[in-house]
C-alpha cells in the first residue's frame, strides 16, 4: 500500500508537469514568433541562445534546434567568426548536458577553430574546458585533464576566478575518478576558494558536493555528511534540475550505505523526480534502480521486483551496458533473499557479461586516447622534420647559385653536395618510417598485452567472488537443510521431493564450481601450469571421452604468472577447437623449458584443415594475439587427413 501511494505521488506530479508543458510550450512558440521577426544580428542571436536554454529540458528537441538557427544566423553576419565561436559553443554544451559526449567534441573542436582566429582568450578557455568535459564524460581522464588545465590556466591569468572554480573542481572529479582520494581533495579545497572568492554560491555547491565524494570513497562518513549537508542549500538557488540530480543521487547512495533507508528512500523519490523532468533514460534507470536496492534492502522484496522492471525498461531506450550491469547485479541479490537460487546465478551471470563488456570498452578508450596522442606527437615531429629539411633546401640553393657565378668546378661540387644531402635525407626518412613502425608494432602489443592482463585479472577477480561469496552462501544453505532433514519427520513422499532438492543444489554448486574453476583453475595459482595442464587435460579426456596424452619435460621452475595464464588459456581454447573440429580420437599435449624458452605443443589425429584457406575465427585470433602479446612465435602444421599440429614457442 505504502509503494502504491507513492506511484499514486508520481503520476500526480506527471499530469501537473504536462500541464505545465503545454503552457510553458505556448509562451515559448510565442517568444520565438517574436524573434523570428529581429534583425539578423547579436541581439538575435543571444535571444535564441536564452530562448533554448529555457526549454533545453522541457523540449529538448526544440531547444537544439533554436541552437542551429542561431549559428545559422551567425554565420550570415559581416564579422562571424566571435558570434560563430560563441553559438558552436552552445550547441557543444547543449549536446554535453544532453549526455552525447560525442557530438559535444565534434561541435567544440569546430567552435576551437573559430576561436583561434580571434584575440579572445576567455572564448577558448570556455571552449577548451567543454571539450575536456566531453572527454571527462567519457572516461577519457588524461585528455579531459589537459583540456581542463589548459581553462583553469587562462582563466587564473584572466582573473575568472568563477570559471577557474568550476573547472578546478572538474579536475577533482578526474582525480576521484582515479581513486587518486588526496589529489581530489586537495584540487577540491581549492577550487572552494576560488568559488568563495568569486562570490559563486553555486560553484561552491558544487565543490562541496566534490569534496564529499572524496571523503566518502574513503570511508570518512562523518566528514562526508557534513559537506553535503553545505552543498544541498548552495545548489537548490540555482534551480538547474541537474546538478540537484546528482546530488540527490549521491545522498540517496550515501544513506544506503550508512543504513539509513528512510533518508535514503527520501532522496532517491526526489532523485526520480528530477530524473523525469530531464528526461533522459538513462537517468530515470538508474534512480530506479537506486529504489529497487533499497527497498531490497529494506525487506519489501515485491516492491523491489518492481522497480527493478522499471529500470529495466529505460536502460533498454538507451541499451545502456553500465545501467544493465548494475540492475542485473541488484537482481542477483534480490534473488538471493527471495530464495530463487536458479535466476540468481543467471542474473549474476548477466552482470558478469555486461562487466567485462564495460571493462573492454574502457581498454578501448585508453587504447584511442593513447593512439590519438602518439598520433598528435608524430605530427608535430613531422612539422618540425619539415622546417628543417626546408631550411637545408634553402641554404643548398643560396650555396649553388653562389657556386655557379664562381665556375664551373663550383657546380660539380654542389651537384656532389646535392647528391650526398638527398641520399642521407632518403637514409633518415627510412631510419624514420623503420622507427614509426616499429613504435606502432609495440604499441599495438603493448594494447594487446593490457587488454588480455585486465581480463584474465577479472577473471580471477570473478572466480573467487564466486568461490567465496556465492559458493559459501550455497553450502551454508546446504548445511541448513541437511540439519533441518535430520530434525524434520516427513512422509515418505515429502522425504522423496526434499532429498531431490538437496540433489539439486547440489548439482547448483558443483555448476557454480566449474564456472569458477573455468575462469581462473585453483591448480595454475596453487601449483603452477604443469599441474594445471595435467587437470586440463585429465578434465577433457573425462568429459568428451577422448584419449589425450600429457608430457612435460624441465617445467619444475616457477613461470611468470602473464605466462602461465596464457599458455594455459591458449590450451583450452585449443582442445576445445580439437573436440569442435577435429573429429579426433588421440591428442597429444607436450611442455618443454629449455636455457632461454617454453614450448608448447598439442597434436591431434583428426581430419586436419588446409591452412592458407581457413578463415580466422575468434579463437584462432585469440591464441594469434595472445602470442604476439608475449612476444612469441605462433606455427600451425596441418592437411586434409593429416591431423593438426600447433607449436608455439616464447622467450623467458
Amino acid at each position: 500500500m505504502k509503494y502504491l501511494f507513492f506511484f499514486l505521488i508520481v503520476l500526480t506530479r506527471l499530469v501537473t508537469a504536462s500541464q505545465s508543458l503545454a503552457q510553458g510550450s505556448r509562451q515559448i512558440d510565442s517568444t520565438f514568433k517574436a524573434i523570428q521577426v529581429m534583425k539578423d544580428d547579436t541581439n538575435k542571436i543571444n535571444a535564441l541562445i536564452d530562448l533554448s536554454k529555457a526549454s533545453s529540458f522541457s523540449e529538448p528537441d526544440r531547444s537544439k534546434n533554436l541552437l542551429l538557427t542561431a549559428v545559422k544566423v551567425a554565420k550570415n553576419l559581416k564579422n562571424p567568426e566571435n558570434a560563430v565561436a560563441e553559438t558552436l559553443m552552445e550547441l557543444g554544451c547543449w549536446f554535453n548536458d544532453h549526455d552525447k559526449p560525442d557530438s559535444a567534441e565534434i561541435v567544440l573542436k569546430s567552435a576551437l577553430a573559430e576561436a583561434q582566429k580571434l584575440s579572445n582568450p576567455l572564448t577558448r578557455a570556455n571552449i577548451e574546458s567543454n571539450i575536456g568535459l566531453s572527454f571527462y564524460n567519457r572516461s577519457l581522464h588524461d585528455s579531459a585533464a589537459v583540456y581542463f588545465l589548459k581553462g583553469i590556466k587562462i582563466y587564473e591569468e584572466q582573473k575568472n576566478f568563477s570559471r577557474a572554480a568550476l573547472v578546478t573542481n572538474n579536475l577533482a572529479g578526474i582525480y576521484n575518478g582515479l581513486h587518486l582520494y588526496d589529489v581530489a581533495e586537495k584540487t577540491a579545497r581549492k577550487a572552494i576558494v576560488l568559488a568563495i572568492k568569486a562570490g559563486d554560491n553555486v560553484g561552491l555547491g558544487k565543490s562541496y558536493m566534490t569534496l564529499a565524494n572524496a571523503f566518502y570513497y574513503q570511508s570518512k562518513f562523518d566528514t562526508t555528511s557534513k559537506y553535503f549537508e553545505l552543498a544541498v542549500p548552495l545548489l537548490k538557488q540555482d534551480g538547474n534540475p541537474l546538478n540537484l540530480y546528482r546530488i540527490y543521487n549521491n545522498l540517496a547512495v550515501f544513506f544506503k550505505v550508512i543504513k539509513n533507508m528512510k533518508k535514503a528512500r527520501l532522496y532517491a523519490d526526489s532523485n526520480l523526480a528530477l530524473a523525469m523532468k530531464i528526461g533522459t533514460p538513462k537517468g530515470i534507470s538508474n534512480a530506479y534502480n537506486t529504489i529497487g536496492d533499497i527497498a531490497t534492502k529494506s525487506g519489501d522484496l515485491k516492491s523491489a521486483d518492481l522497480f527493478f522492471e522499471k529500470a529495466l525498461e529505460y536502460a533498454k531506450i538507451e541499451n545502456s551496458f553500465s545501467s544493465f550491469k548494475g540492475i542485473y547485479n541488484n537482481l542477483s541479490f534480490l534473488r538471493i533473499q527471495q530464495g530463487r537460487w536458479e535466476e540468481a546465478l543467471d542474473y549474476r551471470i548477466l552482470y558478469e557479461d555486461y562487466n567485462d563488456s564495460i571493462v573492454n570498452q574502457e581498454a578501448s578508450n585508453k587504447i584511442v586516447e593513447l593512439e590519438e596522442t602518439y598520433q598528435a606527437e608524430r605530427k608535430q615531429a613531422l612539422i618540425l622534420q619539415l622546417e628543417k629539411e626546408a631550411q637545408i633546401q634553402a641554404l643548398t640553393l643560396q650555396s649553388r647559385n653562389t657556386w655557379l657565378i664562381a665556375a664551373f668546378s663550383g657546380i660539380v661540387v654542389l651537384v656532389l653536395f646535392g647528391f650526398l644531402v638527398m641520399r642521407t635525407n632518403r637514409q633518415k626518412q627510412i631510419i624514420q618510417t623503420n622507427k614509426i613502425r616499429q613504435l606502432e608494432y609495440e604499441k599495438q602489443l603493448e594494447a594487446s598485452s593490457g587488454i588480455l592482463k585486465g581480463q584474465d585479472e577479472e577473471r580471477s577477480r570473478l572466480a573467487q567472488d564466486l568461490h567465496d561469496g556465492l559458493g559459501g552462501m550455497l553450502s551454508g544453505l546446504k548445511f541448513s537443510l541437511n540439519n533441518m532433514k535430520g530434525n524434520m519427520i516427513l512422509d515418505e513422499e515429502n522425504a522423496s521431493v526434499f532429498s531431490k532438492s538437496l540433489g539439486q543444489l547440489d548439482n547448483v554448486i558443483a555448476e557454480m564450481r566449474r564456472v569458477a574453476h573455468s575462469m581462473m583453475p585453483e591448480a595454475l595459482v596453487r601449483f603452477g601450469l604443469k599441474e594445471a595442464s595435467q587437470d586440463l587435460c585429465d578434465l577433457v579426456a573425462k568429459n568428451s571421452g577422448l584419449s589425450i596424452h600429457f608430457q612435460s619435460i624441465a617445467m619444475e621452475v616457477e613461470l611468470d604468472k602473464s605466462v602461465s595464464v596464457a599458455l594455459y588459456r591458449i590450451e583450452q581454447e585449443l582442445l576445445n577447437n580439437i573436440i569442435k573440429h577435429a573429429d579426433a580420437t588421440e591428442i597429444q599435449v607436450q611442455l618443454v623449458k629449455d636455457e632461454i624458452q617454453i614450448s608448447l605443443t598439442v597434436e591431434d589425429n583428426g581430419k586436419g584443415f588446409d591452412v592458407q584457406q581457413v578463415k580466422q575465427g575468434a579463437g584462432l585470433s585469440s591464441i594469434k594475439t595472445r602470442v604476439d602479446a608475449l612476444g612469441g612465435r605462433l606455427d600451425i602444421q596441418s592437411g586434409a587427413g593429416n591431423g593438426t599440429s600447433v607449436l608455439i614457442e616464447i622467450t623467458v
